[in-house]
């Protein structure tokens, strides 16, 4: 009998739309989900098909600001020519195709997502010691990863001019990244001053050391020989100064001794001076530790060196004989 008095039908009532309430927001987060999905499922799938030839390993790491025109040539930059005879016949892939991809709205957002969230690890340091204010902070923020993305944006360009990067507008490539980051620059000086822009720019030459001590650190975290704060930023001082730029660091500005596509490991190479200095403010266990690393980067560019090589010889067969 209770359940037809009128407070347990309203009771009731107020269930079942509490219930279809549920039931709807529970489809539409569903059919989100599945959206999100199908996206990934879709960008996977063609980042697979493009990177499928070995032939073009090589054009996924020149889409990053850190390839040099060179290496994007060498690395299968031009557009799709002869067919490639080992998979059955088919086109291989150009340069072209790469482009084509990252042009897409999806992978834009992707990488501009992927740069934010690149910053903190590379520059929270930086970020730090000069304690900007929240509004200085962003726009000095947005301008780093807008300097991310020069490279790219080249490219992007380039192509919307019809011109295919190649070996003959190598060079045009390289002037116009320098002096889109040029640009870049000026607007960060002018945004955080002379004094900071000089911090700014120490930080940046000292990149690849930093990754260095930064691995270094890592490694000796667990050990009974622990690096200091005070080591650390020696080793780093150390380390820029016994490391000469490459001539390809050289032509782009990019950070003295990092050697960026050669191989060698995160934080460029490790002379040895560099080590005989350190042995200053090294433990023997903490030099030794060093020593290890700069021998992983040695052998590191080695295998790279060898693994292009051998794309070059599938990419070049020999000439048949008479």
């Amino acid at each position: 009998m209770i359940y037809n008095s009128l407070p347990a039908r309203r009771l009731v009532f107020a269930l079942a739309l509490l219930c279809a309430g549920l039931g709807i927001y529970i489809y539409q987060q569903q059919s989100k989900l599945a959206d999100a999905e199908a996206l990934i499922r879709s960008l996977q799938a063609k980042t697979k098909e493009v990177a499928a030839t070995p032939a073009h390993a090589d054009g996924a790491e020149a889409l990053d600001n850190s390839a040099s025109p060179e290496l994007m040539v060498e690395g299968g930059a031009e557009e799709a020519g002869p067919k490639d005879q080992r998979r059955g016949g088919k086109p291989r892939r150009g340069f072209g195709d790469y482009a084509q991809m990252m042009d897409t709205p999806e992978m834009q957002q992707l990488m501009n997502l992927r740069d934010r969230g690149m910053l903190d690890s590379r520059y929270a340091e930086l970020f730090k010691n000069l304690g900007l204010p929240p509004a200085q902070l962003q726009k000095f923020q947005q301008l780093l990863i807008d300097k991310q993305s020069t490279f790219r944006d080249v490219l992007a360009a380039m192509r919307t001019q019809g011109l295919t990067p190649n070996r003959d507008n190598a060079d045009q490539m390289r002037t116009l990244v320098q002096n889109a980051n040029a640009e870049i620059d000026r607007q960060i000086q002018s945004t955080l001053g002379t004094a900071a822009y000089e911090q700014y720019q120490n930080y940046e030459l000292t990149q690849p050391q930093r990754a260095t001590v930064e691995r270094m650190q890592q490694r000796l975290s667990y050990s009974g020989e622990p690096m200091t704060p005070q080591q650390a930023t020696s080793l780093v001082g150390i380390l820029s100064q016994n490391t000469a730029p490459t001539v390809a660091d050289a032509a782009l500005g990019r950070p003295r001794g990092g050697n960026y596509g050669a191989g060698n490991g995160s934080g460029g190479a490790i002379t040895p001076q560099a080590i005989d200095q350190s042995r200053a403010i090294l433990s023997p266990g903490q030099v030794n530790t060093l020593i290890a690393i700069q021998q992983e980067k040695d052998a590191q560019a080695q295998l790279t060196r060898q693994m292009r090589q051998n794309m070059s010889a599938v990419r070049m067969p020999a000439a048949p004989k008479n």
